[in-house]
């Protein structure tokens, strides 16, 4: 009795693999970033609101020639690049999921700048 194994299920694992470990190193390189873009935004929120900021937010606006409500007003809105890399991970993988061939799982991989193996090894 001869067993056959489809390809696509290993091929699937690791394309997941390889998508997850680089949006975990992404966000390691990023957290200081992250961290520091989402503190802002909630300090903004509370400038616009009159609830006033503070110091190094005040000092970061002199730095810009501008006052804290319009530096306020410019951050407020902007996206949460955490939320914005996560649903792109999750395109990744749902494409990965859905893919029909090891063709294209790689271009998958490649057009996301992502290596094929997980580890970087080639």
């Amino acid at each position: 009795m001869k067993i056959s194994m489809d390809p696509m299920a290993k091929l699937r694992i690791t394309g997941s693999a390889a998508v997850n470990l680089f949006f975990m190193r992404l966000a390691g390189e990023q957290l200081h970033r992250d961290a520091a873009h989402r503190r802002k935004r909630e300090i903004a929120r509370d400038v616009v609101a009159g609830k006033g900021g503070n110091p190094a937010f005040t000092e970061e606006a002199r730095l810009r020639g501008i006052q804290p409500l319009e530096l306020a007003r410019q951050i407020k809105d902007r996206p949460d690049a955490i939320d914005e890399r996560e649903l792109q991970r999750q395109r990744l993988l749902i494409g990965i999921e859905q893919a029909a061939t090891p063709e294209q799982i790689e271009t998958i991989l490649k057009d996301a700048g992502i290596p094929a193996d997980p580890h970087g090894r080639f």
